[in-house]
């Protein structure tokens, strides 16, 4: 189970512990005064008829810096903390070397360490902990060795004197009242935070289960939208795979229908006349009925009609109310129709149809589902038909002309004006300026290449292979490895990404020389619409000619119609 944290709430907890944190400090630094005060004379007293002027002069020392501290409000919060653990640290020194182990200073080095952790956290007082057992150590092998001095046998044992047991009361008092200090402020501020604390859980509790019935409906809402588009991607993905037109239309219809839950699922394509949108795919009992007798549909005719003849989509959310729905008895539990045109490029090629036995079946997710669908689907059928268009022509004119493959690759890169003759070398890419010996024996020959560096005594081993394309070379890939042999992996490797570049870079050819023609017939498309736009003589004339200029870039055109005629 997973708990999140208000900010808001989180930031109120951070503040509330540095205020009681600096409330406790203050508490003991006034503790300190008052009874260091005291403290201070009765030790003072005592050291003096010691003639311990060293430790008189380090107790008043801290006295006056414990009385800056203490009024001074300004003060940061780290260096007060600060300040107050080097005063404990110094009175545990003191006490180590005035009374060994039979004085206070152990108890003024734990309390070093205690308010450390309480102050600044445990991985400081983790910190102090260390130095305290260093300090330690460093008194015992001392006293030990009789490199620091050891207190006289007086002082030791002092249980005797009335004067050391006042302040050894005072020094327990004095640790007493700080430890009782910070234990009351904690717990205070502790009962304020669970109090604050109970209440904001009580009003989360109540915004969880309020925020937990908006979610849960927006899930619901999110995962439905969610499926589709993952049903909708799949759709495509496997369509994609696909290239006969009349396999993806009966794919489509028959995946909509069983993946989506759709009453019926149709696929309407333009007739050349464009005047029909006739039927090429349709589910069921029904659509089998529909495409033997070849149901067709005018343009306007119906929402599929609609759809082809507007190029926008039309939804019937309640056919028995839409005017322009086609009520086709062979689907008679229609309850609500939904067409969207395949548009490519401008161009209505056909339209999509679905129905449902459901009113108001086509939300705005379920919509944008199937116009994913559509849209996949037009780009697919119009990229098919043209490609078939191209593959048709160029077997027709490959029949005639064994060396047409050559002449188109020729043709293509003299229209583009380069030369693709690219090297790779050490993860950097440049252009050849012309062909290596291997490459030119490779383009005359049309075969594999294959030399050993073991067996020409070269710092290389070549593997140069023809790219091919219906038996035609148009290219060479050379490659040298740094290895006396050819490995027959690499030969493995090698045939098989050539076999897939001729594939893919005839592909690439046909597509570009596409998107070329595309151009040119809607730049054609627009003159003529031009020159259409006038029926004098003269203008025809000098907006041909402007026209011309503009789209071949030309510098001058002259148009002449033959003198004989003006005669």
């Amino acid at each position: 189970m997973s708990v999140s944290t208000n900010p808001n709430t989180q930031e109120v907890i951070v503040h509330d512990i540095k205020y009681y944190r600096s409330s406790i400090l203050q508490n003991i630094f006034t503790g300190l005064l008052i009874i260091g005060t005291i403290l201070l004379f009765a030790s003072a007293y005592t050291m003096f008829l010691r003639r311990d002027w060293i430790l008189i002069g380090i107790y008043f020392i801290a006295y006056i810096g414990l009385l800056a501290i203490t009024f001074i409000k300004k003060l940061p919060y780290v260096f007060k903390a600060s300040v107050l653990l080097i005063l404990f640290y110094l009175l545990a020194v003191s006490g180590l070397l005035e009374s060994g182990l039979s004085g206070d200073g152990r108890i003024f080095l734990l309390s070093f360490i205690i308010l450390a952790a309480f102050l600044f956290g445990f991985r400081v007082g983790i910190i102090t902990g260390v130095i305290g057992l260093l300090t330690l150590a460093v008194f015992g092998w001392g006293m030990s060795t009789g490199f620091i001095p050891v207190p006289p046998v007086e002082i030791l044992a002092n249980s005797s004197y009335g004067m050391d047991w006042f302040t050894g009361s005072i020094t327990f008092a004095l640790i007493a009242t700080i430890f009782i200090s910070a234990l009351s402020s904690a717990l205070t501020g502790l009962s304020s935070s669970l109090t604050s604390l109970n209440q904001t859980t009580a009003q989360l509790s109540e915004e969880r289960k309020n925020l937990e019935a908006a979610i849960e409906d927006r899930t619901l809402t999110i995962s439905k939208k969610a499926n589709q588009l993952i049903t909708a991607n799949q759709i495509t993905e496997e369509l994609a795979v696909l290239r006969n037109p009349e396999t993806i239309f009966n794919a489509t219809v028959n995946l909509i229908r069983s993946r989506l839950n759709y009453y019926h699922a149709s696929v309407f394509v333009v007739d050349e006349d464009k005047e029909f949108a006739v039927i090429k795919a349709s589910t069921g009992e029904a659509g089998q009925q529909l495409l033997a007798r070849k149901h067709r549909l005018h343009f306007g005719e119906g929402v599929v009609g609609y759809a082809v003849q507007k190029g926008e989509v039309r939804i019937a959310s309640n056919v028995l109310l839409d005017s322009v729905h086609y009520k086709n008895p062979l689907l008679p539990d229609t309850r609500s129709e939904v067409a969207i045109p395949l548009i490519y490029r401008n161009e209505i090629i056909g339209a999509l149809d679905v129905q449902s036995v459901e009113e108001n079946a086509f939300d705005e997710e379920g919509l944008e589902t199937l116009k994913f669908i559509a849209n996949g689907l037009a780009t697919t059928i119009y990229n098919l038909q043209e490609i078939s268009k191209l593959n048709q022509h160029i077997t027709e004119l490959e029949s005639k002309n064994t060396g047409l493959v050559t002449a188109h690759w020729d043709s293509f890169l003299s229209k583009k004006k380069r030369t693709l003759s690219l090297s790779v070398k050490d993860n950097q890419m440049e252009s050849l300026d012309s062909p290596d010996e291997d490459i030119t024996e490779v383009m005359k020959h049309k075969n594999r290449l294959v030399k050993n560096a073991a067996e020409n005594d070269d710092k290389f081993s070549v593997l140069a292979m023809p790219i091919k394309i219906r038996d035609e070379v148009i290219g060479v890939i050379d490659v040298h490895v740094d290895l006396p042999y050819v490995p027959e992996n690499l030969l493995q490797l090698s045939d098989a990404i050539n076999a897939r570049l001729s594939i893919a870079l005839e592909n690439a050819r046909l597509v570009e020389e596409l998107e070329d023609r595309t151009v040119q017939e809607k730049l054609i498309a627009q003159i003529t619409n031009k020159v259409r736009a006038t029926t004098e003589i003269d203008h025809i004339l000098k907006t041909a000619a402007e026209e011309l200029g503009k789209s071949l870039g030309a510098s001058e055109v002259l148009i002449q119609l033959d003198p004989s005629i003006q005669s």
